[in-house]
């Protein structure tokens, strides 16, 4: 885990206080969620890019290897891609590229110098050997020579839904990973019309839904999102209580789509947690063909540390079940099958 002190000689800003450094991300947070008209102001400012890196470039970096997991990749049946972080920020998934693939090229895109100034500061200062490339002008992209995966980390929020697909189709991108807003603003306004262009451009896709058919949730006033748990270094858990933030669990709108076709699911995904009682638990869940029901898993029967893990269930979650019993059309009672059983 970084901490603050791993990253503060990087910073582009040397910060004379802690209350300094949380007043300034106090008003960038202000910006993003009450005042949006001022949203790229900190782009122009070193004081408040590197505010902003305190912050969410040390909350975000773990996401990229907790969602490659969620989403069900291994590391390994990725090394022979390389990677490109899409609005890259201060460099925050060009960081965790470069840690979870040493040996591949990563190429970095981003429209605020300052922020590509951060980015390569704090990549030459924490892992000097890296092997990414800073992109201004697509143009001169070199030539593909391999498989292509592209992030886009809260980037895809600040662009049209044109421009996302435009740099998709520029940077000949074999595989995409969305890690946006887990809003309902995000999901209806664009994930959904992504959802629906990239399916008809040669895309499946793989995360979260369980085919290619229609999203059930297209005309609902719910959303389809999921939910990242993570840990930090005291030193930032210490930050975060001062900014009164969980940055712990995240809930985020997380879509991974490939030109290689799908493997076959098995199971379903955890869309709402309904509650439990002293008996059961109780899901909503997407299964095949998209179709939404809810089942019902018993207590009786399972170990203390299984119902622990059964209780953190969370919206994003695959599982595995056969089921014993119709209690109506929409609900069922299962057993769990897999790891989440005794």
């Amino acid at each position: 885990m970084l901490s603050i002190d791993d990253i503060t000689p990087y910073l582009l800003y040397q910060f004379a206080s802690e209350s300094e450094q949380i007043k300034c991300i106090s008003t960038i947070s202000h910006n993003f969620t009450s005042n949006r008209d001022a949203i790229d102001d900190y782009t122009k400012s070193e004081k408040l890019v590197s505010a902003y890196a305190l912050l969410y470039f040390l909350t975000n970096y773990p996401k990229l290897e907790a969602s490659l997991k969620k989403v069900g990749l291994s590391l390994s049946e990725l090394e022979d891609c390389e990677f490109f972080d899409i609005g890259h920020g201060p460099g925050t998934y060009l960081y965790s590229l470069s840690i979870l693939f040493p040996k591949s090229n990563i190429f970095g895109i981003e429209k605020s110098d300052l922020m590509v100034s951060q980015a390569k500061k704090l990549l030459n200062g924490l892992c000097p050997n890296h092997r990414v490339h800073f992109i201004k002008d697509l143009s001169l992209m070199p030539k593909k020579s391999q498989k292509r995966f592209g992030v886009f980390g809260h980037s895809a929020n600040e662009m049209s839904v044109d421009e996302v697909l435009k740099l998709i189709d520029k940077l000949e991108l074999d595989n995409i990973l969305f890690l946006e807003p887990g809003t309902s603003q995000f999901f209806h306004q664009k994930a959904l019309t992504l959802r629906e262009s990239l399916l008809k451009n040669s895309f499946s896709i793989n995360y979260p839904c369980q085919s290619q058919m229609a999203c059930p949730m297209s005309s609902s006033d719910d959303w389809c999102h999921q939910y990242l748990f993570l840990s930090h270094h005291p030193s930032v858990e210490r930050l975060c209580q001062k900014l009164g933030k969980n940055r712990r669990l995240l809930p985020q709108t997380i879509h991974y789509y490939s030109k290689e076709g799908r493997a076959k699911n098995v199971g379903a995904i955890v869309i709402q947690r309904l509650g439990d009682n002293k008996a059961s638990f109780r899901w909503k869940v997407c299964g095949a063909d998209n179709k939404n029901f809810e089942i019902e898993v018993l207590k009786r029967g399972y170990n203390k540390k299984n119902l622990k893990r059964l209780d953190q269930m969370t919206l994003g979650d695959n599982v595995e079940f056969e089921i014993v019993k119709k209690i109506r059309d929409d609900l069922f009672r299962v057993n769990l099958l897999g790891d989440k059983i005794v």
